[in-house]
């Protein structure tokens, strides 16, 4: 007996995500930080509008694979009704608490692709709590809700980012805070790596960076110190489409990158500079945890001009 495979049964990845509201393209990259699209000044326009490509006179098109990206986003249709509705409900002075919680609902499922996004959200939450039937949004909450109807093109997850030959190594204490890096061989003929070609190497490969001081009087909660460390190296990453890997012994900041935001207000802070960074320039962050007797960034933020380890310590 021959049994024959039905193929129309299949679930492709492009049937998949439309069934979550969501489409996968294949679009050419430009020379600029940001996405190819316009936002809509009114809430009828397509909000993915595409620019013309800046190309420079007598450039040919693009004829190699790393001239592309493969790209998931939001669908244009669905997304267009979201971006409607959150400039209505800013515009409203009273709502039902049903429908605040509907939308910021779906705003943080569509924040998937990008969760750097959600460290916009902070008072809006707590309206969404409210056991009352109808809710008076102030105006921190409306400037939530505005900036993230803003930042609706940048909404998408790039597939295809190649990760960046470096890796980094940060630390913060109470006395400041400092960045390590080694730098990667690159397979020959290959342009990036995978992210498991990325370790943690030796401390004879590393080199201080960058280091600072904290101003007097130095930030209290240690979370703090940790967060100002990963910054630096944040700062440091200025190749655009790239994903780099960072190495901290904060599991608590670790925790918080890689949710894209954070309960403390102070920490959440952090990560919205990190968002900005990271919607400019297309980057995405890849953060692994160093035991801290490992982290050879302890000794640059203690004031060293090099790496090494916490005192007394061996690897």
């Amino acid at each position: 007996m021959t049994c024959h495979k039905d193929a129309s049964l299949d679930e492709s990845l492009a049937k998949s995500l439309d069934m979550l509201g969501c489409e996968i393209i294949r679009r050419t990259k430009t020379e600029k930080c940001g996405n190819r699209v316009e936002l809509d000044k009114c809430c009828e326009m397509n909000i993915y509008a595409q620019k013309p490509a800046s190309r420079q006179p007598g450039a040919s098109p693009p004829k190699c694979a790393r001239d592309y990206e493969t790209v998931i986003r939001p669908q244009p249709k669905k997304l267009r009704i979201l971006v409607a509705a959150t400039r209505e409900i800013v515009k409203r002075k009273r709502l039902r608490t049903k429908i605040l919680q509907s939308v910021v609902g779906l705003w943080s499922f569509y924040l998937q692709l990008r969760r750097p996004l959600y460290s916009v959200f902070e008072s809006i939450y707590q309206h969404t709590l409210s056991v009352e039937k109808f809710v008076f949004l102030d105006s921190r909450a409306r400037s939530e809700l505005t900036t993230l109807a803003n930042l609706a093109p940048l909404m998408f997850a790039t597939v295809n980012l190649g990760v960046e030959p470096v890796v980094f190594m940060t630390d913060g204490c109470q006395f400041g805070a400092a960045c390590c890096m080694r730098k990667l061989a690159l397979p020959p003929g290959r342009a990036s790596l995978r992210g498991s070609e990325v370790s943690k190497g030796h401390i004879r490969d590393y080199r201080m960076i960058s280091q600072f001081r904290f101003a007097d009087p130095p930030p209290t909660n240690q979370v703090l110190r940790e967060a100002a460390g990963v910054l630096l190296a944040v700062k440091r990453c200025r190749r655009i489409s790239r994903a780099f890997t960072i190495f901290s012994d904060s599991s608590a900041v670790i925790g918080a990158m890689k949710k894209g935001r954070s309960s403390s207000r102070k920490l959440n802070r952090f990560l919205r500079q990190f968002c900005a960074r990271a919607l400019h320039r297309k980057q995405r962050f890849d953060m692994r945890f160093v035991p801290g007797i490992e982290n050879y960034a302890d000794g640059p933020s203690r004031g060293l001009r090099y790496p090494a380890v916490p005192p007394n310590r061996h690897e």
